[in-house]
């Protein structure tokens, strides 16, 4: 699963921040900010990339439970098996 994140104005800020994946959440880190994004399922944290761009920061997460499909990014909303 893809998440992206439009930058607008400071073409180096997505190669300045830093993101740590934890099963749950990811945090993205930079100058003195601290952001993180509660999951609504487990993702595998060390599968999981990051890729910067001039305009955007591009997440790639790896599902911990693959053949699944999320109903949501957010905490609350489940996952509906595939298979």
């Amino acid at each position: 699963m893809f998440v992206t994140f439009k930058i607008i104005g400071d073409k180096d800020l997505a190669k300045r921040i830093q993101i740590s994946f934890a099963e749950n959440s990811f945090t993205l880190s930079w100058d003195d900010e601290n952001l993180t994004i509660a999951l609504g399922n487990a993702i595998d944290s060390e599968l999981s990339q990051s890729y910067p761009f001039s305009q955007k920061l591009e997440l790639k997460l790896f599902k911990l439970v693959p053949n699944t499909n999320w109903l949501s990014l957010e905490p609350g909303h489940g996952l509906v098996s595939a298979a």
